[in-house]
């Protein structure tokens, strides 16, 4: 058996100009409450994926700086231990050892002055 589906419904129907008006705002409104939620999850979203990318924008920098750490270490390894020459070096790989060796310098500064700090600090606490 098929139910009744003209069944009158309980709420009234105001099907003068006024009400139809009304009916179409509160339709109007409605749909835009539902699109303004679906824009913020939009926006949600593409804001997700923005720093997703910025993350693995850092992490490829990185990455690159860490092999670019490596060759140098791995050059400045074979300079000392005669394996290569100053000689056997572009002007370019000297710049960038150079600019290796002072950063490494200003590191063991940095380290130092830590270590200091640090004894200063146990001497006040005894």
């Amino acid at each position: 058996m098929k139910k009744n589906t003209y069944e009158k419904s309980l709420v009234k129907v105001d099907n003068s100009i006024f009400g139809r008006i009304k009916l179409f705002f509160r339709n109007l409104f409605k749909s835009n409450i539902q699109e303004s939620a679906i824009n913020e999850n939009i926006i949600i979203e593409q804001e997700k994926s923005n720093t997703i990318q910025e993350n693995n924008f850092v992490t490829n920098i990185k990455i690159q700086e860490n092999k670019q750490n490596l060759r140098l270490t791995k050059m400045s390894k074979d300079l000392e231990s005669g394996k290569i020459i100053e000689e056997d070096l572009c002007e370019h790989e000297l710049q960038e050892l150079r600019e290796f060796y002072l950063q490494q310098i200003e590191e063991k500064k940095q380290s130092i002055e830590n270590y200091k700090n640090r004894i200063i600090k146990m001497k006040q606490l005894v």
